[in-house]
């Protein structure tokens, strides 16, 4: 405030105007008694709020002596006011000759521009509730005085007090609306338990399951019940596992195949025992060569008839090296058939053994489960042999019963 401005009201008759440092800080008014310091407060109380609680519960005489008895024929009130980033204004109250308090004319003005019609262009019309700009003495002793609800009600103004209580209303109304999804979702939720839990089919007993969690799988239980859900019954799992069993790739099995066939054709029965003969042999051969070498023509010492020379070296060492020859291929070939045989029993632990399914006859599953362990059991190489690429209706070999088996 920059000034307050007073004509013929209360105690103040002429114009008397009290002029304000308008800046941050408390302005001490002191003055006698009489002085005016109280009429112009009211006046002030009076031009911002349209009031005085000084009047308020007064008598109607006292009331109707608002006007200065000695300059009665203008009665008005003027504040001077400087607003941040804005132009000075002036809040005026005026009265006519002969009106009543009222009946007044209050308006502002900022600058140069129009008066406007009262207060409201200042915005400060929530702000006056709550914060009065005038805190008489009268006003204290009454709320000290007062029932205790009076001094809450001005408490709760004060401090801004109506305001959490409406905003505790609107939170109350609102959990109360949200709520009611909350409660029907629950409400639904018990009757659901109780369907499926009286359901015998399989696809209700999951879902019986899944709802016990404390956070269903809301996904989980609108799959199984749109038909969805990647199992729908233990039938079907089972069949699925059925066409899921692993097969060798056919070209595996045609290469493993193709190599034990040719490794059991390089072999003969009792070809161990002829490599022992023959090892036995050459050995001995070698220790005659090793006597010669050391002394020169001489009785065989095994025979006594023969005689170890020259020619009969040169002999020897010709049959050795064409039987060391011989052994060499052999060693190959039991070579080729250890490696094919492993690689038999290798690409027998690619099959799996297939389980029944409960309630559906399946006329290859009983053949697919004996070739199958016919071939984890096969004892030597032709049983391994048969029990892979045996194509016999009546007693498949296990690649073909399995893809038998889990064909479409």
């Amino acid at each position: 405030m920059t000034s307050i401005q007073v004509t013929g009201f209360r105690g103040i008759g002429p114009k008397s105007e009290l002029k304000l440092h308008p800046a941050p800080g408390i302005t001490i008014v002191s003055g006698r008694n009489g002085s005016g310091k109280s009429s112009f407060a009211e006046a002030l109380e009076f031009a911002v709020t349209g009031k005085s609680y000084r009047w308020e519960n007064k008598a109607k005489l006292w009331k109707d002596t608002w006007r200065n008895l000695h300059e009665s024929s203008q009665c008005q009130i003027r504040v001077g006011l400087t607003i941040e980033g804005s132009e000075p204004a002036v809040v005026g109250v005026d009265w006519s000759a002969d009106a009543l308090l009222p009946d007044n004319s209050t308006w502002t003005q900022i600058g140069k521009a129009k008066r406007s019609p009262g207060t409201d262009g200042l915005g400060w019309k929530s702000a006056i509730e709550l914060h009065r700009p005038i805190l008489s003495y009268d006003e204290i002793g009454g709320l000290i005085e007062d029932s205790p609800s009076t001094l809450y009600d001005a408490l709760a103004k004060l401090l801004g007090l109506d305001e959490i209580a409406d905003a505790e209303k609107r939170l109350a109304s609102a959990l109360k609306d949200a709520k009611v999804p909350r409660g029907q979702a629950k409400e639904a939720l018990a009757q659901l338990k109780h369907i499926v839990g009286e359901s015998a089919d399989d696809r209700a007993q999951s879902a019986a399951t899944l709802l016990k969690k404390r956070a269903p799988d809301v996904d989980a239980v609108q799959a199984l019940a749109t038909g969805s859900a990647p199992t729908q019954s233990s039938a079907l799992s089972g069949l699925r596992a059925i066409v899921g069993l692993a097969i060798p790739l056919k070209e595996q099995v045609d290469t493993v195949v193709v190599a034990l066939r040719e490794a059991i054709a390089g072999t003969v029965d009792l070809a161990s025992d002829a490599l022992a003969i023959v090892e036995r042999r050459n050995a001995l051969l070698t220790s005659a060569l090793e006597l010669h070498a050391d002394t020169g023509t001489t009785d065989c010492p095994v025979c006594e008839t023969g005689t170890l020379d020259d020619a009969w070296a040169g002999h020897a060492r010709t049959r050795m090296s064409d039987e060391e020859d011989k052994l060499t291929l052999f060693k190959k070939a039991r070579r080729d058939f250890e490696d094919a045989r492993r690689a038999v029993t290798v690409l027998f632990q690619d099959f799996a053994d297939a389980a029944g399914v409960d309630g559906v006859d399946l006329p290859s599953l009983d053949p697919c489960r004996e070739a199958v362990l016919a071939a984890w059991t096969a004892p030597d190489a032709n049983s391994r042999f048969a029990a892979l690429d045996n194509e016999n209706p009546t007693k498949p070999g296990c690649y073909s019963a399995t893809t038998t088996l889990g064909a479409p």
